[in-house]
């Protein structure tokens, strides 16, 4: 895949989770430009396959309290699928998925990660799954509501969604920070505006020379939704900094709670 740094670096400090949706059925062009993209990313990555499904989603979502967090609206929405006997899938369920939102958000569409509050079976009856197959996550897509809802923006507070760990909070190794080059700094705020679950940001960054580590913080791990995913996502976002600052470089996994180390071409 080659990552359009420019236009999805802009993207990434646009976009906004949106779970109001109106009607308003999205353009033949604009589907047609995720769908490619979609295609090149299924055959790129391994195990992974994105779905874009054109249907009302009222059925498909429910609330996060009660009604309040309930997606509504959405002429269509993203399956995230990948392998379950592929190593990483997780990362690159992450990885892969936000290109596609990102994308989206360049075409003045909105989204949510969502990997709990929806019917699975709903969602499963849309798709075709194999046998090795698993349903990791799901998004709306559509055009959002001009202004934020009152459900919305109850959600947004309760979570905290604007709220940021600040850069030295995220860094393990703080030792000397002034001395971080520019395109590093550039490429960690990028991931530091990842999207997670519950804007819990369960990644920490370690610098090793020209190289970033990103692992996950040591807190609990039974949350709905992997902290693996997450890190998949801020992964991309490290990339498209990295790329806007003039670097380039490769993804290499890691084990245990190192999920994978960033290198320099």
């Amino acid at each position: 895949m080659e990552i359009p740094a420019k236009r999805w670096y802009q993207a990434v400090k646009e976009r906004n989770s949106r779970r109001q949706f109106n009607s308003k059925i999205i353009e033949k062009r604009k589907i047609k430009k995720l769908n490619n993209l979609i295609e090149v990313l299924n055959n790129d990555i391994e195990g992974l396959r994105i779905i874009l499904i054109q249907k009302e989603v009222e059925e498909i979502f429910t609330g996060i309290i009660g009604s309040y967090g309930k997606i509504t609206g959405a002429p269509a929405y993203l399956a995230f699928v990948g392998r379950e006997d592929i190593s990483n899938m997780e990362e690159k369920i992450g990885y892969g998925g936000e290109a596609v939102i990102l994308e989206a958000t360049a075409l003045e569409l909105g989204s949510c990660w969502v990997s709990g509050t929806f019917k699975s079976d709903k969602v499963l009856a849309d798709l075709n799954l194999n046998q090795k197959e698993k349903l990791y996550a799901i998004s709306p897509i559509g055009y959002p509501e001009a202004k934020p809802t009152i459900s919305e923006r109850v959600l947004k507070k309760v979570i905290k969604s604007k709220k940021r760990l600040d850069l030295k909070k995220l860094i393990v190794n703080k030792n000397n920070l002034e001395k971080i080059p520019e395109w590093m700094i550039t490429a960690l705020e990028t991931a530091r505006l990842a999207p997670s679950a519950l804007n819990r940001q369960p990644w920490r960054f370690k610098i090793e020379g020209n190289s970033i580590i990103i692992q996950l913080d040591n807190k609990e791990k039974n949350e709905e939704r992997s902290k693996n995913i997450d890190c998949g996502i801020a992964m991309l976002h490290l990339e498209i900094g990295a790329m806007k600052a003039g670097f380039t470089g490769k993804w290499q996994y890691l084990k245990g709670d190192k999920v994978a180390i960033f290198s320099l071409d």
